[in-house]
């Protein structure tokens, strides 16, 4: 299981179930879900070394999603 918390309230704004071996390819993800959710105009993303992938940072990066 994923989720994404608001860090003001500690509210889980998304959550997301999944079959998926590693967290890899789903930071973008879980963070434009965040984005969309909370209705921000950018968010500060903290996650686990799970998630880290070069290519999802430059993706989150080049989205201003963070």
């Amino acid at each position: 299981m994923r989720i994404a918390v608001d860090g003001k309230y500690k509210l889980i704004a998304v959550a997301e179930v999944t079959n998926q071996v590693t967290d890899q390819a789903q930071l973008s993800p879980m963070a434009t879900q965040a984005k969309a959710t909370l209705e921000v105009e950018a968010l500060t993303v903290v996650a686990d070394r799970g998630y880290y992938d070069g290519e999802e940072v430059k993706t989150l990066v080049l989205s201003s999603a963070v």
